[in-house]
């Protein structure tokens, strides 16, 4: 099994886009694993003349999380980054923490790029593959609270033989992830993909809290965590600078099997008029005890539309920081709920 990747740069608005063509070129199928989104990436520039380019990389924490790809001999896949870049000799790098800047103008630009990419080594029998997962997870339930230990359990969940196995047993690997905290017990909304008919399946069952973040197809990412029965014991859902429509908004709003679901936080989205309306007073508010929409470009309009047809009275938080809120407005939502919301502006 051989990866070929080539790197694509695009003009984007001003920046440059980039994006990934893998193909197998070997002559049997290929399994591989990668850290998404692809942002820690080994990119290296030179001028025309050979010589080193700089690229200031913004200190930032980028939530990664493991997919896998499977390609027969001679199918390939694009892979979208995040990151985009900047062309820019001389002054400030950009702030944008998913925006590097290159000392270099475009043109005359060379790019080179190395992807990290983990082959998936091919199954050894049915039988051993059996004992080995059986082995793997009395190994897992025993080990300590750790962000490793979950992602491990999660691979191990994922790849449950289920021909020689049966079923993932759910009911064992809750009774030991008790005392975990919820916190800890985190998938992301494209995991959904690697369930049964499109649902997150025996991990959804597992997990405590969803997230999708720096998704530019957030929409379907949210609609089927909004619709799969699996989430029923999610308690928060977290939504990071993710591309959502209106209308999956409004899914997410009258969904009934998000039930557990007391936490709604959204970071850095544009909420327009469309959205808000989608949310405003939808049935997801009564079972809310924390609500959060950071640096959303609310204004005082929008959050009124937002919050007077709510039912907030369950609220014991309320987060509109990073939003451009009047002091008027900021009384008036000190006057709402019942429970005495903490109000974060």
């Amino acid at each position: 099994m051989t990866l070929r990747y080539e790197l694509r740069v695009t003009p984007s608005g001003g920046l440059l886009a980039l994006r990934f063509e893998l193909t197998n070129v070997g002559d049997t199928p290929g399994s591989w694993t990668y850290g998404e989104p692809l942002c820690e990436l080994s990119l290296r520039a030179t001028g025309s003349d050979g010589r080193p380019v700089a690229i200031e990389r913004p200190a930032a924490d980028y939530p990664v999380r493991p997919r896998r790809i499977d390609l027969p001999p001679g199918g390939s896949i694009s892979l979208a980054s995040p990151i985009r870049l900047r062309c820019q000799p001389e002054g400030p790098p950009d702030p944008d923490p998913l925006v590097w800047t290159v000392r270099h103008p475009r043109e005359g630009l060379i790019l080179r790029a190395h992807l990290a990419m983990q082959r998936v080594a091919p199954a050894r029998g049915s039988e051993v593959d059996a004992r080995e997962a059986s082995s793997r997870l009395a190994e897992l339930l025993q080990a300590p609270a750790t962000v490793e230990s979950w992602t491990a359990l999660c691979r191990c969940v994922v790849a449950w033989p289920r021909e020689a196995l049966g079923e993932v047993p759910i009911a064992r690997i809750e009774a030991a992830l008790a005392p975990w905290p919820d916190a800890l017990r985190e998938i992301y909304g494209d995991w959904s993909r690697f369930g049964r008919g499109g649902e997150a399946g025996p991990l959804g069952r597992l997990a405590r809290v969803v997230t999708i973040s720096h998704r530019s197809d957030g929409s379907a990412e949210l609609g089927r965590v909004a619709a799969s029965p699996d989430l029923d014991r999610v308690v928060r859902l977290t939504i990071v600078r993710s591309d959502i429509t209106a209308g999956a908004f409004a899914a997410l709003g009258r969904s009934t099997t998000l039930r557990s679901l007391a936490e709604l936080s959204m970071t850095r989205l544009t909420l327009t008029d469309d959205d808000v309306r989608a949310l405003a007073g939808a049935p997801l508010w009564r079972r809310l005890t924390t609500f959060r929409a950071r640096s959303c470009g609310l204004d005082d309009r929008r959050v009124r539309a937002l919050i007077e047809p709510s039912e907030i009275a369950g609220l014991s938080i309320l987060d509109l920081s990073g939003n451009r809120i009047s002091p008027r407005c900021a009384d008036w939502l000190k006057t709402r709920g019942s429970r005495g919301a903490g109000l974060l502006l």
